[in-house]
């Protein structure tokens, strides 16, 4: 992990070639068979995200982009698994009603489901908005989203604000 980011990491970052195929195609989402998550939305370097995947396919992979601008690509790859097996179903999601019966909550509860993969956050995740992009053989994709924080405690002149739990 580094002491400082400095004032000019964003621009050296965004000045590297991006990586094409980043996008989830839209009508290979299904969550009833590829679901993922994080446990937390934000990290700083040397945690570990706990990804957790639901799959009815025994082979899962995942690669990790940062978004930016990348000569207009708007991602690169910086972590990928390897072939690994990460597939498997999770316990079915309990759905939260809440405790006003006029306004229920609807609200998803997967916190039974098992760690599936930890992704150490080390130097090379430059402090920006990342995508995990899961997928399987089948051609299924789905994104999990998470924000690699500066916490080394240097002054910068823009703070941004992500709402990752509004990006259903």
């Amino acid at each position: 992990c580094l002491d400082s980011w400095g004032t000019s990491y964003i621009q050296e970052e965004n000045a590297k070639p991006g990586t094409p195929g980043w996008q989830v195609d839209p009508a290979s989402f299904d969550p009833a068979t590829l679901s993922a998550y994080s446990s937390k939305d934000s990290y700083t370097c040397g945690e570990i995200i706990a990804l957790r995947v639901h799959a009815t396919s025994r082979w899962v992979a995942a690669e990790v982009f940062r978004m930016g601008y990348y000569g207009g690509v708007g991602a690169r790859r910086v972590w990928a698994t390897e072939g690994n097996s990460l597939g498997g179903p999770q316990p079915a999601p309990v759905i939260v009603q809440g405790r006003v019966p006029a306004k229920p909550q609807q609200m998803v509860d997967a916190s039974r489901w098992f760690l599936t993969l930890g992704i150490r956050v080390d130097g090379s995740y430059t402090p920006g908005t990342y995508l995990i992009k899961v997928s399987d053989r089948s051609g299924r994709s789905t994104y999990v989203p998470f924000t690699v924080r500066d916490d080394t405690g240097t002054k910068h002149a823009l703070l941004l604000q992500q709402a990752t739990t509004t990006w259903q």
